[in-house]
């Protein structure tokens, strides 16, 4: 197994300006730049690329990038609320996560990620689960088959928005069995916010794992910035590696013993006692310690 980096936490630093106020592209990049750069002299050989960065720099210019720094793409993470199934939307959103299905190609890349994120006007949450996962299921069905012919494995999480109704291990199931091609990234921490165990919880879906986020967990104030609201109504947030509530040393030994062979992708969270860099090579090493 190897270990990976999921960058999207640092983004909202580095890429801050792109992602929220202005969208210029060359600022982007030169964040882009320097944010890859720790990720190199933190010693991390691969990350997991996102759709923010297909969108602002394209595929050519971050393979470039990545091969300078001898960076692997460990997975694509196409954001989406994968609701809106409007006549006329529905067909040009399919196009565009098949063009970026076709960039993952191109990044060398297994693995495609349908990552649940914010919804738009057009595709607000269902009010309940039956309706939920018909709207998922109308993106996941034909986008699966796509990536399946491109030789992609095409991943959802036990996303931690609970408006989606994939936080529980059954609710999961559900969609995993109504789609065929469809396989899991396991996310370590996700589950916690519907009172599931960590390690229970992959080891029911360890044979249609194709990759995970290694992500640990714990609580904060509702009124942090970030994070994600729990079934009891608390708000929960990503910890740094090892202090949080999540037992790292029990999942990675379940890990072990499932065969799993692939990516590791660390969800990092930065220390707020060390710097970037320092944060970042404390989180490697604490995984590393226990692989």
């Amino acid at each position: 197994m190897k270990l990976s980096l999921m960058t999207i936490n640092m983004m909202f630093q580095f890429g801050y300006k792109y992602l929220i106020m202005d969208h210029d592209a060359e600022d982007f990049e030169e964040s882009w730049l320097e944010m890859m750069d720790l990720v190199s002299e933190a010693g991390f050989k691969a990350v997991d690329v996102t759709s923010i960065e297909l969108m602002a720099l394209g595929a050519d210019k971050i393979h470039e990038e990545l091969e300078k720094r001898k960076i692997a793409v460990s997975s694509v993470i196409d954001f989406d609320s994968y609701m809106d199934i409007e006549p006329g939307a529905f067909e040009k959103k399919l196009a565009a996560h098949k063009a970026n299905m076709e960039a993952a190609v191109k990044l060398n890349t297994k693995v495609f990620m349908l990552a649940l994120g914010g919804t738009t006007a057009g595709g607000v949450p269902a009010a309940d689960k039956k309706e939920a996962h018909e709207k998922l299921a109308a993106y996941f069905r034909p986008l699966s088959e796509y990536a399946k012919a491109l030789g992609l494995h095409p991943v959802v999480e036990d996303t931690p928005n609970l408006a989606f109704y994939l936080d529980k291990a059954a609710d999961l199931k559900e969609i995993l069995d109504a789609i065929p091609d469809l396989e899991v990234v396991y996310d370590s921490g996700n589950m916690l916010l519907v009172g599931e165990d960590p390690v229970a919880y992959f080891r029911q879906f360890a044979g249609r794992t194709a990759h995970i986020h290694l992500k640990d967990m714990m609580y904060v104030d509702l009124s942090e910035r970030g994070g994600d609201l729990a079934e009891d109504g608390r708000k929960m947030n990503t910890a740094p590696a090892g202090t949080g509530l999540v037992d790292m040393p029990a999942l990675l030994t379940e890990i072990k013993k499932s065969g799993y062979d692939e990516y590791l992708t660390v969800e990092y969270a930065k220390h707020p006692e060390m710097n970037w860099l320092d944060s970042l090579k404390a989180s490697r090493e604490y995984y590393e310690a226990l692989l």
